[in-house]
């Protein structure tokens, strides 16, 4: 069961899905924070008490993750806990990240490390360039594959290189080119992102190539026409006018399609605004969690909420329109997809994540143009340990495979996934903390988009552009006709 909690640190709200992990990151300030007592649920108390047996170090390592200090929170989760330097290492990413942790091999007969809980103090939000938990690049773009410059490299470069040697530079170059002189685009993407990436580009050895143009960069904080307050979600029409909602003010913004403000009303229901779909007839679907209410799109009135009887309680997590108007919506209380007709009505559960080997929850949802479904949840590997995935659909509902999983690698989702899309090439669009992940209908990683901040939101535009909302503030717009095509050049 799904509970809401507020961050310490920027009072954004938080929610706890009812698993067995002690901590949640905040999406909107990156800070890591532990689960209430009262919300920890009972039936996982025996994964999760190994650690409390040290709550006032647990507490510690926490406020050293949120420090940036994470060569330290790992040091006293090794001597706090028991475990070697890398299983240690691992522990704490998971902590930042608000994963769950396997903790049979934790030694609770250790002495506690801290004797009392530090002091309360507000939490700050992590640094953007400390690891392990990596956070998006203040770049223009999409960097993912890398070209050589037509310049020799001199010795003049060494003097100003603080960080590498000149032998640890040539051994980067070396590493990513082929014997014919090429640059290896394989070999230079298992370096990014890392500051080596960063070392290379600073001082003009590499150049990124710009696959995902930004069209259009405009928002800052605030309550004016055109300025966002935390965006929750975003639409756009078949005209491609974009409906931008900020999450706790319940505004909803009217923008054309170049971001330009026009118009902005706000709904008078009480609740948190988490999604929005945009129907071809202008009727404007939101997602406040407990209930999803109709619009219209241009004046704002209410036309009625859509109701599913189907269960005692409900909780929508996210929501889709298909290409024939009709309505898909997760209910986290359940863990299932109910579809809707154009009209709001429920026709039934479509997908259920109990009929999925190994699935252990959905949260998020999207739709392509052939009605396949792609659903965000979570699912326990082979070694039992629990992984954010991505399900696929087909249109009758039916389970065809998943992709993805929880680590730092390019194909791999670190942090919190906020959003995911499909454009009409059938390119999916998922993002998290390093910032938007693309792959194909297949599930196979093939690019990476970089953007300032945390893209919580996204939709693709009637010209296929992809629409950004981020916890900065800001909308962009994408060209995406270019991803997984980046060509090198000498």
């Amino acid at each position: 069961m799904s509970e809401t909690f507020s961050c310490p640190n920027c009072t954004a709200s938080l929610t706890h899905d009812g698993q067995d992990h002690l901590t949640v990151q905040c999406a909107y300030c990156n800070t890591t924070v532990i689960v209430p007592e009262e919300l920890r649920p009972s039936a996982y108390r025996p994964n999760y008490e190994p650690l409390l047996a040290h709550e006032a170090d647990l507490h510690h390592i926490v406020q050293l993750i949120n420090e940036g200090r994470w060569g330290e929170a790992t040091a006293l989760f090794q001597q706090s806990y028991g475990l070697d330097k890398d299983d240690a290492a691992d522990a704490v990413t998971r902590l930042a990240s608000g994963l769950t942790m396997a903790t049979n091999r934790i030694d609770t007969g250790l002495a506690p490390v801290s004797q009392n809980p530090p002091p309360q103090q507000k939490p700050q939000p992590k640094p953007k360039s400390a690891p392990p938990a990596p956070q998006s690049r203040r770049g223009a773009g999409c960097f993912v594959f890398f070209m050589l410059l037509i310049a020799a490299v001199g010795g003049a470069l060494y003097t100003i290189t603080a960080s590498f040697s000149s032998t640890e530079i040539d051994q980067m170059i070396a590493d990513i080119t082929s014997e014919d002189g090429e640059i290896d685009l394989n070999a230079l993407a298992t370096l990014a992102p890392s500051e080596q990436i960063e070392e290379l580009i600073e001082f003009g050895i590499i150049e990124p190539s710009v696959s995902s143009p930004i069209l259009v960069e405009t928002g800052e904080r605030g309550i004016g026409l055109g300025q966002l307050n935390f965006p929750g979600a975003v639409a756009t029409n078949p005209e491609g006018e974009i409906f931008i909602a900020d999450r706790d003010t319940k505004r909803i913004q009217k923008f054309t399609p170049n971001g330009v403000a026009e118009n902005s009303w706000t709904i008078t229901e009480d609740h948190v605004i988490f999604d929005m779909e945009v129907a071809a007839d202008g009727t404007l679907y939101l997602l406040q969690r407990d209930d999803i209410f109709r619009y219209d799109s241009e004046t704002g009135e209410q036309l009625g909420q859509v109701v599913y009887s189907g269960d005692r309680i409900v909780s929508w997590d996210g929501m889709a329109l298909s290409s024939e108007g009709e309505l898909f919506a997760v209910n986290g209380m359940g863990d299932y997809v109910v579809h809707f007709n154009t009209d709001g009505q429920a026709i039934g559960i479509i997908a259920n994540a109990e009929d999925i080997p190994g699935a252990e929850g959905f949260d998020n949802i999207t739709i392509d143009n052939a009605g396949n479904l792609y659903v965000i949840g979570a699912a326990d590997n082979e070694l039992g340990d629990r992984q954010d995935v991505v399900f696929k659909f087909n249109a009758s509902g039916e389970y065809i495979s998943r992709f993805g999983h929880s680590s730092d690698q390019p194909e791999g989702f670190v942090g919190i996934i906020g959003a995911i899309v499909v454009d009409n090439q059938g390119n999916i669009y998922i993002s998290d903390f390093q910032g938007i992940k693309v792959f194909n209908n297949e599930g196979t990683f093939i690019d990476l988009i970089e953007v300032q901040g945390y893209a919580g939101r996204m939709t693709i535009n009637n010209n296929g552009e992809l629409v950004v909302t981020t916890n900065e503030h800001k909308l962009y717009i994408f060209d995406v006709s270019g991803i997984g095509q980046a060509k090198q050049s000498k």
